[in-house]
């Protein structure tokens, strides 16, 4: 079984929003989030009539706002995207039946206690950010396993999924990648991904190779030196030091969920980051010099 919420291969938007992903859009954020199949979404683009003539805002402003309602030069434009599915004509019922299934075998054990069993592929801080006005900050919230299958209560699972400790339980059994372990936890769905807390009864059946990489004891740095990505590479959301980061967004009163991409190694650019080269030279070794 696989995680049908989390699959981009069914849906394109062409909302700009979703141009850096590469017009790809989640099941879940389609049918759980904008709930715009099959009908597509309106939203709301904001415009300034002093702008569109390269003028400059009379109240000082740099971009157009909610502060900016009740101007005369401000003016809402309504703009329709078409949802498109790619998936070929058949492909399209096995999906709907899939999905089916999925949403029943995760309704029967979302919200209860359930046995795991796993190998950990990646350990990670796990932070929100909190953004009010100009002010933002990094919080940090204890530590992520990152599974790349399990099995859940005997079920395999073939699909990402997360366990989230705080630092005292991290600090106790040191969790680390390549652990295969057995656990109870209680099973939970957040925003299409399949979470594992209160994780009890822990059994190794095997340990990792100890990590270069000690979180433990790095997290302020961590959160003093982690740099936002614009955008989500693949070879950053797999690599060690590449993570989802949940931000909390409130302006005027109202809060905006979304992700943004951190590096908790404090590249800027992903171009520039040779982390997977270095990987890949000390587990191949440097060739022979000719």
């Amino acid at each position: 079984m696989i995680n049908q919420y989390k699959r981009v291969d069914v849906f394109r938007c062409l909302n700009q929003a979703h141009v850096k992903l590469g017009k790809r859009v989640s099941v879940y954020h389609v049918l759980k989030v904008k709930k715009c199949y099959p009908n597509g979404c309106v939203y709301s683009k904001w415009r300034c009539e002093k702008f569109q003539k390269g003028e400059s805002c009379p109240r000082g402003y740099k971009h157009v706002g909610r502060l900016c309602f009740g101007c005369k030069y401000f003016y809402d434009e309504k703009i329709t995207h078409q949802l498109q599915m790619v998936l070929p004509i058949s492909e399209q019922k096995k999906f709907w039946e899939d999905l089916e299934a999925f949403e029943d075998w995760l309704n029967d054990i979302k919200g209860k206690r359930g046995q795991i069993f796993g190998t950990i592929s990646a350990v990670k801080p796990l932070l929100e950010k909190h953004v009010l006005g100009r002010e933002s900050h990094l919080k940090i919230r204890g530590f992520l396993l990152i599974f790349k299958e399990s099995f859940i209560n005997r079920i395999h699972f073939d699909d990402f999924t997360y366990a989230v400790l705080g630092q005292s339980l991290q600090h106790s059994y040191k969790f680390r990648p390549g652990d295969s372990l057995e656990f109870t936890a209680e099973i939970r769905e957040n925003q299409g991904r399949i979470i594992y807390k209160k994780l009890r009864r822990i059994e190794f059946d095997s340990r990792g190779e100890i990590s270069g990489i000690d979180w433990q004891t790095n997290l302020e740095i961590i959160r003093s030196s982690a740099t936002e990505f614009s955008t989500q590479p693949e070879k950053c959301l797999y690599c060690p030091y590449g993570t989802l980061v949940d931000v909390f967004e409130t302006n005027g009163g109202e809060q905006q969920r979304y992700r943004r991409l951190y590096c908790l190694k404090g590249v800027q650019n992903p171009n520039d980051c040779v982390e997977q080269v270095l990987e890949r030279v000390a587990a191949e070794g440097c060739p022979e010099q000719q």
